[in-house]
């Protein structure tokens, strides 16, 4: 069986504490002999850990995430200690330049992923210094074994920035043994239950949001709430003011968090810029009628018009349209709904997709 290797950027805490990425490594490990995970430390000492087939490597974080670029060539050290034959990487530049480089001097296979559109952004920049950065980002997708992308659409936006990689697509996922209390009535509480879930920074839109929401409550009794927390949760207090009708959290328990989820009646996603958000997955699971903008690699995956509303990232009168016309129009709700539900459990079930995910990095 395969050692491999899984290099990502993110601080983690000790492996002794559960969180959501360590059942993908759990899931990821199932046919490896050992999986290892190289991760920036919270204290700026090395660490080493082991819990059955799980090895947490944490290195000091020293200055920051863009430092990894350099930190990651420490790989080294750990390749050849543990016999790694294989290695699995969360971005090109920060781990997966170090890794491609190293894979071409030890013939290791190597996967490297795509998750968010800033690097189609750098990869078209006419910035003298995102220019330079862009050229690394071609070298890691242009030399590695494998480039993971979430859909085809990320696919053909990589092929028409004429960069030659061999990408293969694993899409995003959802556990359907959590997320499948699909709704069974699509008639509206009162007030309308609006939910969106994500960080609260100026990527989600959700300033834009809370306006527009304020300007329907006029006609319509409606609430929102918003699950992520985050820097901008202040702003978003100042712009709801005196309103009623708005709810933040900033974490939830999961059995709380897909109480709300099922009890919603519509759900929004009206991000500026995104990469493909698995919370709407979870949303399509529990059957809710979605609206989402088109940011990032979304529309590759959550289908115009079959499985959500979508509207052109950033024009919010189209999204204050598409809600009104959600709202008014139980059919449309359902029709969506449930065939999002329909799409949830064909195409993006958690044990599906970790089984194509596992065959890829094996067949390396």
């Amino acid at each position: 069986m395969s050692n491999i290797l899984h290099v990502s950027a993110n601080i983690y805490p000790t492996l002794s504490k559960e969180h959501s990425t360590k059942k993908i490594w759990r899931e990821l490990a199932k046919e490896f002999q050992e999986y290892h995970i190289l991760g920036r430390s919270d204290d700026n000492h090395f660490h080493t850990e082991q819990e059955g087939k799980l090895y947490l490597h944490r290195i000091p974080q020293i200055g920051g995430s863009k430092f990894f670029f350099v930190s990651s060539f420490l790989m080294l050290r750990y390749i050849r200690k543990y016999k790694i034959d294989r290695i699995l990487c969360q971005c090109a530049l920060l781990g997966g330049f170090a890794a491609v480089f190293y894979s071409r001097i030890l013939k290791i296979p190597v996967m490297v992923e795509i998750h968010d559109s800033v690097y189609f952004e750098i990869l078209q920049s006419k910035n003298w210094m995102r220019r330079f950065v862009s050229k690394i980002l071609r070298y890691s997708y242009e030399n590695a074994s494998k480039v993971r992308v979430l859909n085809d659409l990320m696919g053909s936006m990589l092929s028409a920035q004429h960069v030659n990689a061999n990408t293969v697509v694993i899409e995003n996922r959802v556990n359907l043994d959590i997320f499948s209390n699909k709704k069974e009535e699509y008639g509206l509480h009162s007030p309308i239950k609006i939910i969106s879930v994500g960080n609260f920074n100026w990527r989600k839109g959700y300033l834009q949001a809370i306006e527009i929401i304020q300007q329907l409550q006029e006609k319509y009794h409606i609430s929102l709430t918003l699950i992520g927390g985050g820097a901008l949760k202040e702003a978003y207090i100042k712009q709801i003011g005196n309103a009623d009708g708005f709810i933040l959290y900033d974490y939830l328990p999961q059995e709380e968090f897909k109480t709300i989820m099922t009890e919603a009646d519509i759900y929004i996603q009206p991000s500026l810029r995104e990469g493909m958000p698995r919370t709407l997955l979870e949303a399509m699971a529990c059957g809710l009628p979605i609206i989402s903008s088109d940011a990032g690699f979304t529309a590759g995956s959550v289908l115009p018009n079959r499985d959500a509303l979508i509207f052109e990232a950033g024009n919010f009168e189209q999204f204050k349209c598409f809600l009104v016309q959600m709202i008014e129009d139980k059919e449309l709700r359902m029709r969506l709904a449930c065939q999002a539900y329909g799409d949830a459990c064909e195409r993006f079930d958690w044990n599906k997709q970790f089984q194509r995910y596992r065959k890829e990095l094996l067949d390396m």
